[in-house]
């Protein structure tokens, strides 16, 4: 069965922020239960590039900006290969938005 995926997490900074650094572990692996076809994370329509595998197994990257930031919007999208078909209630697709807020301090 192949899963198309696309998750978009949005935080908001007000104040914009003046310098913001993420950790983003939006990457998955390949595992006996799934294949990863086709997979890539953004943030404000950049790709982020760099992941590399931690001591977890995990893949992440560091994305930083120096600069003033008011919104950042990441999405991680793709396609993967499930080994077994999943029951017919879980298998039909879903939208799913997720926003977060954050203030610095002032």
């Amino acid at each position: 069965m192949k899963l198309l995926v696309r998750h978009q997490t949005v935080y908001s900074y007000d104040p914009s922020a003046g310098r913001v650094v993420m950790r983003l572990k939006l990457m998955p692996v390949d595992t006996p239960a799934q294949t990863v076809l086709d997979w890539k994370v953004s943030v404000n329509d950049a790709p982020v590039t760099g992941f590399h595998r931690n001591s977890n197994g995990e893949m992440e990257a560091l994305w930083v900006r120096h600069d003033q930031l008011g919104q950042a919007v990441i999405v991680a999208e793709g396609s993967l290969k499930r080994a077994k078909p999943m029951a017919s209630s879980a298998a039909r697709p879903a939208a799913s938005t997720r926003s977060i807020s954050c203030a610095t301090p002032r």
